[in-house]
């Protein structure tokens, strides 16, 4: 799902490759409910899925009841990540409480924050 919905958002928004470029931390996305995980490395001009938890990424999402992380890539972001306007709306209240419940657990969120939201700018389909 990962590998495709980043696909789908780089052909219908060709900005976002900027972003993609500024991140330099390998990511892992983990999906507790079907045992599914995959490590994202962004590179200048395309993005690399490994199967499964690849290294020490730098930032790990874990989605522990198997929705949060459709609901994040429903977060509107505008400048790349650094303004996070989806988080003001009724479906960004539902993700920090999903956080705050630990049903999305964003392991770095404190230590990178700014890789946090551009990989959320990323996933976002608004």
């Amino acid at each position: 799902m990962t590998g495709s919905l980043l696909q789908e958002n780089f052909e219908n928004f060709p900005e976002r490759r900027k972003t993609a470029a500024k991140i330099a931390r390998p990511i892992a996305l983990r999906e507790s409910s079907s045992r599914t995980a995959c490590t994202v490395l962004f590179g200048s001009d395309k993005a690399l899925l490994l199967n499964d938890i690849a290294g020490q990424p730098s930032v790990t999402v874990i989605d522990t009841t198997g929705d949060q992380l459709l609901a994040v890539s429903q977060l509107r972001m505008r400048a790349g990540g650094l303004l996070p306007t989806g988080f003001c709306t009724k479906q960004g209240v539902s993700v920090i409480r999903a956080i705050l419940r630990k049903e999305l657990i964003v392991k770095g969120l404190i230590t990178h924050p700014i890789t946090v939201l551009r990989l959320i700018a990323l996933m976002s389909v608004g």
